[in-house]
This record gives C-alpha cells, sequence and structure tokens, in this order.
C-alpha cells in the first residue's frame, strides 16, 4: 500500500509540473499584441508630439501613438513625416502607394527620440482607417 501512494503522489507531481510547465510557455511565448489593437495615448500632429516628446522622451517610449503630417521622404525602410518623424512600417509593400508631400495618419509605436537631432523614430507604423 505503501508503495501505491509513493506512486500516486509522483505521477501526481509530474501531472502539477506538466500543468505549471503549460501555463509558463503559454506565457513566455504568446504573440505580441498587434499595433492595431493597442489603444493609443496621443492623437495630434507631429509638432505638438515633438513638443511633448522632448521634454520628457523617456515616458514615451514603446507607447502607441497617431500623427498626421505630410510625406517628406520615402527611404526604402519607411517614410519621414514634416522632416522630423521616421515612420518604420509594418507592411514595406505600402510605401509604394505614398507620394511625398501627401498628407496622411500613421499610427505606430514610439521606439526612441534623437534630441540632438529633434527626431522621432516609430516603429510597426499602419495607416489607420478612418
Amino acid at each position: 500500500m505503501n508503495s501505491k501512494k509513493r506512486n500516486n503522489f509522483i505521477l501526481l507531481g509530474v501531472l502539477v509540473f506538466l500543468i505549471v510547465s503549460f501555463f509558463v510557455y503559454k506565457s513566455i511565448f504568446k504573440s505580441p499584441d498587434k499595433v492595431e489593437n493597442i489603444e493609443i495615448v496621443f492623437n495630434g500632429n507631429t509638432s505638438e508630439f515633438l513638443s511633448l516628446i522632448s521634454a520628457n522622451s523617456e515616458e514615451w517610449n514603446g507607447k502607441v501613438i497617431q500623427l498626421n503630417g505630410t510625406i517628406s521622404a520615402i527611404e526604402q525602410q519607411g517614410i519621414l513625416l514634416d522632416n522630423s518623424t521616421f515612420c518604420q512600417f509594418k507592411d514595406n509593400t505600402l510605401l509604394t502607394k505614398l507620394q511625398k508631400d501627401q498628407t496622411i495618419s500613421v499610427k505606430g509605436i514610439v521606439i526612441g527620440y534623437d534630441d540632438l537631432l529633434n527626431e522621432l523614430k516609430l516603429n510597426q507604423c499602419i495607416i489607420p482607417n478612418k
């Protein structure tokens, strides 16, 4: 009888270990939220946001914002809005549909601000549906 209890205890321990391992695996390897589904914390034009971020850039890192601006340059990796905001898109095929001097709205994640060049960098950008 003692060995039967011991076997049941070992079986229960293995079962608990497998259940805990499954949930740890799911939490570690969960896919990140899509930028489309994340709520924006700022919506405005590039000059308004640059004045906000220049005061405290660290608090904005990783936040999702939506900016309105005019395309001043189109590059292989993304676009430059109002000569101050570089937007790297999730889908680079979208760049072929954009034109210089076009006014657009862009939603993306703030990944940095260079105060020396006064340039904001956004990642995973999309053009939101209205």
